[in-house]
Parts: C-alpha cells; sequence; structure tokens
C-alpha cells in the first residue's frame, strides 16, 4: 500500500459507450467539470470539449479516438458530502460510438471493470448502442444505464427503459424518475430515497432536495416498489425478508444491487440531462456505488510458459501483469502503448517481459492520461491505467509482465473486415423506416401467396362442381403435401381420374364447430379441421389426411378429423407417410376411397347437414366436492404425497397405484395406437378403474394434468372423453389440472395452499427418492433403507398436511441425518447409471418395465432426475417463448418469479445434501442447464421434455455419471428429437458417455430391452474397472515419488 494514493476498493474503472450523438463527451465533460478537474464546462458542438482531444474531432464534433482521464469524487447525500463518506478515484474512458470506430470501443471495453451506457432519452436503444452493449456483453463488463437528453423534444423516459429491457435482454432497474420532460424537465425522483431533486439554475450547482410532487407520487410509490422487489429477487435472504412482510433497509438494497450489477445480472437505471447539467451528481454516486472496483471483478487469467493456468488477483503484492489494448503516436512523446495493470507495481525506467513476444521491454517513461495532458508517475498499481514510452515490440492485445514471473494473459482478437462497405439509416426514426418497410414487403409477400392459395382453391372446387367431377382434399402436416415428402401421391390419385385439392387452399372458407374435443393446438390443426368440416358439406370431396408414422401428436388430429367427417356421414381415410411408403397399398385405399363415393352416390346418400360433432364437456361443480376423483399413477414416490396434500384441501382424491398387463388392454381398446404409450397407460387405468364395479358412477370424477404445450400431454383431456364416451361413461366429468388457465373447473380450484402443499411434496418426494436410490444398493443391514424411507413417507405425509416454513427446513435435515446413520459397504464399487426420458416412463415402474430394480440387479447405482426439474422446465416455457418472440413479458416476470421461489424453496435441500457424505446429486439449477445445452440445441425445443430432456444428460455426464438410459415411448415424435436425436452429438462433445436409447410400448420386445440393459451395464463396468486401474496406477506412482523423495531427505 506504500506509495499508493488510493486503494483498490476506492477505485472504479469505468468506461462511456454509446451510439453516436447520445452524448457521451459531453456527460465526461460534465463529470470533469462538477469532480473539479476543468473549471470550464467544454461543449463538442464549439470543439471545446476536453476528451476530444484530436484535431478531426473538434472540427466534426465526434470521438474517433478513446480517451482516458482521471477524476475524483465523494459520495453525496442530499447534495451535501454523505459524513465518513471517502473519496474514490474513477479513471474513465470516453469511447467513440460511430459505426466506423467500434474497434476503439472494444479496445477499451476489454480492460474496463465497468461501464455506463449513455441512451439518447428520444431515441432510446439505438442500433450502434446495440452493438457496443454486445461488445461488453463479450467481456462480461458489469454495467449501469444513463438515459440522456431528457430536456429534448421527443424524450421519454419509459419507452427507453423498456428498450434496455427488450431489446438488450437486460433486468434493467430503475433508481430514478423524471420529473417533466423536453423543456419542463426540472428535476428527478431518487427511489431509494423516495425525495426529488430539483435544479434550479442552469449549472447544476442549486438543487432543492424536497418532497416528491403530488402529481408523481402514485407513479414514484409504484416504481419504488418494483425497485425493492426487482432487488429483492437478487437475493436469497433479501426475498425471504420480503415474502415475510419485512421492508429491507436502503443499504441492504443498495449492497444487493451493487452485488447484482458487479456479477452482471442487474443494469441500474438513472436519469438527467447532460447538457444541462441535470443529474450528473447523482449519476457519479450511482457510479461510486454500483460500479465494480477492480477487487470485485474475477481474477484474470492466463498461461505461464508451459501452458500452465495461471491466475493474477487485483493485488499490489502479486507479480506484475498487465496488457496493453491500445498503441497510438503522440505528436510530443512519440509512440505511446496505454496498458490496464492487473496485478502488482511496474517502476518508471524498469525493465519488463513482453510475454506474448518473448522479448524484453525498457519503461521509458510512465504517464498518467488526462485525454489533452499527461501527468508523469514514478510508479503504477493493481488496477491502474495508463500509457508507457520506450516499448519497441508491443502491439495491441501483448501481455507485459515481471521478468521473473512470464504470464500471458487472455488476449483481444480483432478479425479481419468481412465486408467493406456498410449502408445505414442515419437516424433513428430512418431504421425504424426500414425496418418497417422491410416487414411490410415480408408481410404483403406472405398475404399474396395465401390469397393466391386460396383463389386456386376456389377455382379447383368451382371447376370440379361444373364439370361434375369427383375430388380429394390432401390435408395433414403442411410439408405433406410436398410430392418429394409423399411419394407422389397426388399424381397416383389424378391417374384414377379423381381431382387433387390441398387442405390449405379450402381451409378458409369455413371454420369447424366449437367446442372440438381436442385442444386446437398447432395453427395447421385449425386449418385440417376447417379443411375436414369443408369436405363434410361438399357431396363431391373426400378428404385424405397423410400423417407421420409414429408420431402421437398426429394421433390426435386423425381422431378429430374421423369424427368430424364421420359426423357428415363421410368415409375416413388416412395414409402414413415414411421413407419406405408402399404406394401399392395406398393405390388400392384410394380404390377402395373411390369405390365408396361411387355407391354412395348411386344410393343416393347425400352429407349430413345437421352435423353436430361438437363436444359436450361434463362440469365439475361446486356440489361434487364430495365425489371420489381417480388420479392415475405417475411417479409412485411423488404421486404418494400428492394423495395426502389434495386430500388435505377438502377433495376426496383417490390414487390408482396398480397397472398390469389388463391396464394396457383396456387402454390400447379404448386410445388410438398410434398415440403414445402413457396416453394409453393413464387412459387404460382410469377405465379400468371405472368398469370394476368399485365407485359410485354417479359420484366419481377423474383428473388428469393438462401441461398447454405441443405435445399429446395437453390433449390427455381428449384422450380421456373420446374414451369415456365410447366405454359408456360419458357422464363422467374430467377435471383438467393446468396452471396456465386451459380448462376452467368452477368445483375444483388451485389455491395458495395447494400450490404450497404441492411444492413441498415435490421436495419431499425429490428427496425420498435419493436416499432410497442411494442407499438401498450399498447398505450393509439389507432392508434398512426400505424401512426407515416407509417411516419417513408416513412423517412427510403428516408434515405436508400440518407445519410451518421452519418445521419444513428442520424435516429437511433430519431425513437427511436419518438416512447417514446407515452404514454402506462401498468396498465394491457399482457404476453409476442416471435414467433420463418421458415423465411418466422414467418415473413409472410398470411403464418402464421396472428399469431401475433390473439396473440394480445388473449391479448399477440407479440415478432418478429430480421431479422439481421437470416443474422448473415447465415454468420456463412462458420465459422463453417471450425472450425468442416477445409474447408475454407479464407471465414471463411471473413464471421467472416462481423459479426462484422454488429455489428458496430448495435452499435447505441443497444444503444438507452438500453437508452428507453420500455423495448425493444437488437439485438443478435450469438456468445452469439451459446454458449447458445451448451449443448442443436450441432452447427452443419446448414440445414433450424439450431441451430439458438433454440437459438432464448432461447434467448427468458433467456430475461424473456417464452410464445413462434415455427412456421414450415409441410414438413420442419430440423425444425422439431431443433424446435419440442428440445422442450422437453429445458423444462427439463427451466421448466416454455411455448412452443407450430403449423404447416403451406395448408392443415394444422386453427382450430387446432387457439386452440394451444388459449391454450398457457391461460398458459401464468395463469403463468403471478401467478407471479405476489408472487410479490405482497414479496412486501407486504418487506413493513411489513419496518414497524416493523421502529416501533423498534421509541421505541429506
Amino acid at each position: 500500500m506504500a506509495g499508493r494514493e488510493y486503494p483498490l476498493e476506492r477505485t472504479r474503472n469505468i468506461g462511456i459507450m454509446a451510439h453516436i450523438d447520445a452524448g457521451k463527451t459531453t456527460l465526461t465533460e460534465r463529470i470533469l467539470y462538477y469532480t473539479g478537474v476543468n473549471y470550464k464546462i467544454g461543449d463538442t458542438h464549439e470543439g471545446t470539449a476536453t476528451m476530444d482531444w484530436m484535431e478531426q474531432e473538434q472540427e466534426r464534433g465526434i470521438t474517433i479516438t478513446s480517451a482516458a482521464t482521471t477524476c475524483h469524487w465523494t459520495l453525496e447525500e442530499k447534495t451535501k458530502v454523505k459524513p465518513g463518506a471517502l473519496e474514490h478515484r474513477i479513471n474513465i474512458i470516453d469511447t467513440p460510438g460511430h459505426v466506423d470506430f467500434t474497434v476503439e470501443v472494444e479496445r477499451s471495453l476489454r480492460v474496463l471493470d465497468g461501464a455506463v451506457g449513455v441512451f439518447c432519452a428520444k431515441g432510446g436503444v439505438e442500433p450502434q448502442s446495440e452493438n457496443v452493449w454486445r461488445q461488453a456483453d463479450t467481456y462480461n463488463v458489469p454495467r449501469m444505464a444513463f438515459i440522456n437528453k431528457m430536456d429534448i423534444l421527443g424524450a421519454n423516459f419509459y419507452n427507453a427503459v423498456e428498450q434496455i429491457k427488450t431489446r438488450l435482454g437486460k433486468n434493467a432497474i430503475v433508481l430514478q424518475l423524471p420529473i417533466g420532460k423536453e423543456d419542463d424537465f426540472k428535476g428527478i425522483i431518487d427511489l431509494m430515497e423516495m425525495e426529488a431533486y430539483i435544479y434550479n439554475d442552469d449549472k447544476g450547482d442549486d438543487i432543492t432536495v424536497c418532497e416528491i410532487p403530488d402529481d408523481m407520487k402514485e407513479d414514484a410509490e409504484l416504481y419504488h416498489t418494483e425497485l425493492v422487489e426487482k432487488i429483492c429477487e437478487l437475493d436469497d435472504e433479501l426475498m425471504m425478508m420480503y415474502l415475510e412482510d419485512e421492508i429491507p433497509t436502503v443499504d441492504q438494497l443498495k449492497a444487493v444491487l451493487r452485488k447484482a450489477t458487479c456479477e452482471c445480472t442487474a443494469v441500474p437505471v438513472c436519469c438527467g440531462s447532460a447538457y444541462r447539467n441535470k443529474g450528473v451528481q447523482k449519476l457519479l454516486d450511482a457510479i461510486v456505488e454500483y460500479m465494480p472496483a477492480p477487487t470485485d471483478i474475477p481474477p484474470i487469467q492466463g498461461v505461464d510458459e508451459d501452458g500452465n493456468e495461471v491466475v493474477r488477483h487485483s493485488s499490489d503484492e502479486e507479480p506484475f501483469s498487465a496488457l496493453a489494448f491500445k498503441i497510438m503516436t503522440d505528436p510530443f512523446v512519440g509512440k505511446l502503448a496505454y496498458f490496464r495493470v492487473y496485478s502488482g507495481t511496474m517502476n518508471s525506467g524498469s525493465y519488463v517481459l513482453n510475454a506474448t513476444k518473448n522479448k524484453k521491454e525498457r519503461v521509458g517513461r510512465i504517464l498518467q492520461m488526462h485525454a489533452n495532458k499527461r501527468m508523469e508517475l514514478d510508479k503504477v498499481y493493481s488496477g491502474d491505467i495508463a500509457a508507457a514510452i520506450g516499448f519497441k515490440f508491443t502491439t495491441t492485445g501483448d501481455t507485459i509482465c515481471d521478468e521473473q514471473h512470464p504470464v500471458i494473459l487472455e488476449s483481444m482478437e480483432f478479425p479481419e473486415p468481412v465486408i467493406e462497405l456498410a449502408i445505414e439509416p442515419k437516424t433513428k426514426a430512418s431504421q425504424g423506416k426500414l425496418g418497417e418497410s422491410l416487414a411490410k414487403l415480408a408481410e404483403e409477400e406472405y398475404q399474396h401467396c395465401r390469397a393466391d392459395i386460396h383463389a386456386e382453391g376456389v377455382k379447383a372446387v368451382e371447376y370440379l362442381e361444373k364439370n361434375h367431377l369427383k375430388g380429394i382434399v390432401l390435408a395433414g402436416r403442411p410439408y405433406h403435401v410436398d410430392p418429394e415428402i409423399n411419394h407422389g401421391i397426388d399424381t397416383l390419385i389424378t391417374s384414377l381420374g379423381l381431382g387433387v385439392i390441398t387442405g390449405d387452399s379450402i381451409a378458409n372458407q369455413t371454420e369447424p364447430k366449437a367446442p372440438l374435443r381436442v385442444v386446437n393446438q398447432w395453427v395447421y390443426h385449425a386449418r385440417l379441421y376447417s379443411a375436414a368440416d369443408f369436405v363434410g358439406k361438399h357431396d363431391n370431396l373426400e378428404l385424405v389426411q397423410l400423417n407421420s408414422f409414429g408420431c402421437g401428436v398426429d394421433a390426435v388430429t386423425t381422431d378429430q378429423v374421423e369424427e368430424i367427417l364421420s359426423s357428415y356421414n363421410k368415409m375416413y381415410t388416412l395414409i402414413k407417410i415414411d421413407e419406405v411408403n408402399n404406394l401399392g397399398a395406398v393405390r388400392i385405399r384410394i380404390r377402395s376411397l373411390l369405390a365408396s363415393m361411387n355407391k354412395r352416390e348411386k344410393d343416393n346418400v347425400c352429407t349430413n347437414c345437421d352435423a353436430d360433432y361438437t363436444v359436450k364437456k361434463v362440469m365439475f361443480t361446486k356440489d361434487m366436492k364430495d365425489y371420489t376423483i381417480l388420479c392415475p399413477q405417475m411417479a409412485p414416490i411423488h404421486f404418494e404425497l400428492i394423495e395426502t396434500a389434495v386430500r388435505s384441501c377438502g377433495y376426496n382424491l383417490e390414487l390408482l397405484r396398480n397397472c398390469t398387463q389388463h391396464t394396457v388392454e383396456t387402454g390400447l381398446k379404448y386410445v388410438n395406437n398410434d398415440a403414445c404409450y402413457p396416453s394409453i397407460l393413464v387412459t387404460g387405468q382410469m377405465i379400468e378403474a371405472l368398469e370394476s364395479g368399485k365407485y359410485d358412477l354417479n359420484k366419481t370424477a377423474l383428473i388428469m394434468s393438462q401441461t398447454g404445450g405441443g405435445c399429446r400431454a395437453t390433449n390427455y383431456i381428449g384422450f380421456i372423453r373420446k374414451a369415456l364416451k365410447d366405454a359408456g361413461f360419458a357422464n363422467i366429468p374430467v377435471i383438467s389440472f393446468n396452471v396456465v388457465g386451459m380448462e376452467k373447473m368452477p368445483g375444483f380450484k388451485i389455491t395458495p395452499d395447494m400450490v404450497e402443499k404441492l411444492l413441498k411434496v415435490v421436495v419431499y418426494g425429490d428427496l425420498l427418492q435419493k436416499m432410497l436410490t442411494k442407499n438401498r444398493v450399498y447398505e450393509v443391514n439389507k432392508g434398512e433403507t426400505q424401512k426407515l424411507y416407509d417411516e419417513w413417507m408416513q412423517k412427510c405425509k403428516e408434515l405436508v398436511v400440518h407445519s410451518s416454513l421452519s418445521d419444513f427446513k428442520k424435516s429437511i435435515y433430519d431425513m437427511v441425518n436419518d438416512f447417514e446413520k446407515i452404514e454402506l459397504d462401498t468396498s465394491m464399487k457399482k457404476p453409476k447409471v442416471g435414467i433420463v426420458g418421458e415423465v411418466l416412463i422414467k418415473y413409472h415402474p410398470f411403464g418402464n418395465n421396472f428399469i431401475a430394480e433390473k439396473l440394480e440387479q445388473e449391479g448399477a447405482e440407479v440415478i432418478l432426475p429430480d421431479f422439481m426439474g421437470f416443474v422448473k422446465f415447465m415454468a420456463t416455457h412462458k420465459i422463453t417463448f417471450n425472450t425468442l418472440i416477445k409474447t408475454d413479458k407479464y407471465k414471463a416476470k411471473i413464471f421467472k418469479l416462481a423459479i426462484k421461489l422454488i429455489d428458496i424453496l430448495e435452499k435447505d435441500e441443497r444444503i444438507a445434501l452438500a453437508n452428507s457424505k453420500k455423495g448425493y446429486l444437488q437439485p438443478c439449477d435450469i438456468w445452469e442447464l439451459e446454458d449447458n445445452v445451448k451449443d448442443i440445441l436450441s432452447i427452443g425445443n419446448q414440445t414433450g421434455e424439450g431441451w430439458f430432456l438433454t440437459a438432464e444428460m448432461v447434467e448427468y455426464i458433467e456430475h461424473g455419471i456417464s452410464n445413462i438410459v434415455c427412456v421414450q415411448p415409441f410414438a413420442c415424435l419430440p423425444n425422439h428429437v431431443v433424446g435419440k436425436g442428440v445422442i450422437k452429438t453429445i458423444r462427439e462433445k463427451y466421448p466416454y458417455a455411455n448412452i443407450s436409447p430403449i423404447d416403451y410400448d406395448p408392443g415394444a420386445s422386453e427382450v430387446n430391452q432387457a439386452n440394451r440393459i444388459k449391454l450398457l451395464m457391461t460398458v459401464a463396468k468395463d469403463n468403471l474397472k478401467k478407471k479405476e486401474s489408472e487410479k490405482h496406477a497414479i496412486d501407486l506412482e504418487n506413493n513411489n515419488s513419496a518414497d524416493v523423495f523421502g529416501d533423498g531427505l534421509k541421505k541429506h
């Protein structure tokens, strides 16, 4: 510390960045004025700005090079120096905003600890603002925002903040509100202090601190509440305080916001007018309070001469290391090398090593830069930004370091230009107009295309009617009408004297009746049902539906299309398309359809104009609360607790625990056999129970979850209602359990109390599952784990019904501690095998042919994924949709908060598991899982288990569980994409991954399933032996080395 003027904790290295003409240099000039560096305010338009030191900059009024300066500021409180506050040093780099000089910005951002993004209140997030912001993302630079030019015509603070959230995708946290705008802009409201700052003069020196104006009190209170909520979301302890109605102090809020800003999870937003000298002092306060010191940022990494990783911390005590980020020629002193010191100190006149080029350099002089002037220094310290004279070999991106401690730090690489010329609209208005014009052209083209298709459909129908011809409407997924996909079925049909029309060309001419039995999930589904309705009303038309082989979602549509056509007395024809389609069989189907059409014409059978294919839903009403509600089994451990939780809320829920082969046969009887196995199992359980005679059919209801996603899980209830009708139980109400606002049931309400209990259920279920599978395979006293599991299952049932938050937390630790006492024999290591896949199949023992039991018999330790992980994944849907296609930011915010609350609920589980010595897998961090799969597949994969299934496999591998069984229903196309479809890519990334995909459906071969398990276990055991042998060899070598070293010491 000797010789250092300001400690690292009171140093701020920041950049001022933004689009051209946002007011960066003007803001910096005001900062220099208020900090006492300048005694006269310079202006860019007059060419008197201190930071625009080049002649060209003064002539043109724009910043071309990054100019560095140093100033000092002491935190203020109500415009006076805060008692006890110490002075801080602020090193500022004012960067260019013009598109031609963005490499200057990148050089600066590479070595800065933080940055202030300046945005024009009128233009908001300009294209170049976005560009430099993305550059800051590259180096993970903490940022805050200053909404400038609140005094100009068209200023809109709230719009600018919204654009930071939407265009930049950042968590903008508003610290201040403007009082007035344009010519009436007169001050700001500090939302932390809840006081108004009114500026009374042109220089910004005369400031009145007063109460918030009456007309803004409501807005201020609203934004203050939002400020507190947003900051509380950033910290678990603060969130718990807030949820318990304890108001955090301003200091607590500022501490959490500072931490979040340094971690790049929050962007504080201030406002003002630099040109009118309003809001600059409050910005300086915010820089001191929220921008990171060099000690707040992660240490820089590098490599030594041997390629070993080296870390340099921000400390004067460490060896000297610095990064040269800019080389320039000064008219007075010659070649200057700007550098940022990351660790240690350097003296003027000393020698350093350019580690990148392995050249020795002499430090002639060291200058501290003040843009248009220089101050000579004898020594620089860690965290400093300075310039050296005398370097001969150093270029941009080179590391200079202590000769005795060579290191090469992370360097900067600037790619060659891809294009020679870039055209960019000059103004925000022009940019908007260009974007709007392009969007209009695209929409226009799309509408023209649709209009042409619809016109051709009208012409085709008229032609067939005029010439007394018959036609076939080909419908299905959009790509099925492509001859390359359907093997030329259209040509085959026309060869039989029939016309061919696509479903899309006539779908606009009618609307299907509502409500349909199924949920109208996808856009093409609506067109498909409309086409079926249109065909039903025309005697000379028939419909042929083309679908994919092995797709459960298509099974939903085929049933519904058949119901529509049957109601019109029409014949339904389905043709499955795959790569080896038998066109001979297709020809026979079309000929049969033609024969049916001719016979109907001969018998003078007309279509049923009074067709009614709508569904009459039986509602579960309030007076049905005494009904027995049957719930299908999906995950035995969790659903055992769910039954207790729902019963405690006043509903007579009964879990259908058992499944047999008869259950499957019942499901096959009443469910489309192309539907996936879970649909067959679930429906089979329900119909089997109703047929058993055990329940009063006039006092019984069914319940089923409804996800609202893109796969058949949204249409479970559609399958069930059809099965009920076909089995003669049409009077049985079906309750939709969903949190996405789908079907409403007046008699069944998901209350906050029920949600709390269900979340506790999932935490308990996950924990019991871990305890059972981990201890059962290694227990010394056989049966001890099962006995303790049974005891804790009963305790958990009681705690779910009656327990405070503290009781719940305590029970988590008690459970883990009790299972910790079970004695294990781990002398014989067992390979760990993780199970992933479709949510029902991976948990339901009958659904997966008791795979966990079989794996344990083969000598594996089975790892089952947490159910809560799937709950979190479902919660990310709205967040992902809003991120990718800007759907509903309000719902996205709610679900983001829900995930945060779940993480808080799991906090004690994490601590308890971490304290255990048995090596349990921790609950998942859903955002970490999301990041881990982005290089494998898009997070836009939401259908089925979506990207989460892939993420589960990656999580297992990252935690040393390289043996994985991926279980999936045969007819679940989405899960084949994100499961079996990514295995090759995962193996490329993790060559040691041992993954076996296994299909499950009523016709699946159990022998094949068993063989796949045996093959997986053989590889797993071989890999484990190899790993143990390698470990043994390393241990032996280390022991020998230690013995040799010990003998050598004895000799000496």
